[in-house]
């Protein structure tokens, strides 16, 4: 099991020059990668690269035509907080083909930079499934251990 943040699990943002990408050709079909989504709330980030300071900070809400938006608006069950989706593809359906189009995806790293969707994804190259959770809050530390 590997854990990274952003698109860094991803096969192909960068032109392959992700992680992902090189778990991928090591591994093969033993490397199953997941994207982690939201529609809005906050998550834990630092202010910049060079302030370390771990904040929650408000996750701007995903706009329209983006992967967010569109997964946001997927009916399901009332109390559901959010989906798995898998993007594996199946012979002969063509009702997902709307996840193979690009659309605009979060980028959430180390340091806050939520200001835009500025990444264009076609989710099911890059990654074999999505956990989708309409609203995230940031996550609390730790104490210290003594």
């Amino acid at each position: 099991v590997h854990v990274s943040h952003g698109g860094d699990s991803a096969r192909s943002f960068n032109g392959g020059a992700q992680m992902g990408a090189y778990l991928k050709q090591r591994y093969e079909l033993e490397y199953v990668a997941f994207s982690l989504l939201t529609a809005e709330g906050e998550y834990s980030a630092t202010r910049s690269f060079t302030d370390h300071e771990i904040i929650p900070v408000a996750a701007f809400p995903a706009p329209e035509g983006s992967i967010e938006a569109a997964l946001a608006a997927v009916p399901r069950p009332s109390g559901s907080p959010g989906l798995i989706v898998d993007l594996r593809p199946v012979t002969g359906d063509r009702g997902g083909a709307w996840l193979s189009e690009p659309r605009p995806v979060r980028h959430v790293g180390y340091a806050a930079y939520d200001y835009g969707f500025d990444l264009q994804g076609i989710m099911p190259l890059e990654f074999d499934g999505l956990i989708f959770i309409d609203r995230t809050t940031a996550s609390r530390m730790l104490p210290p251990r003594r």
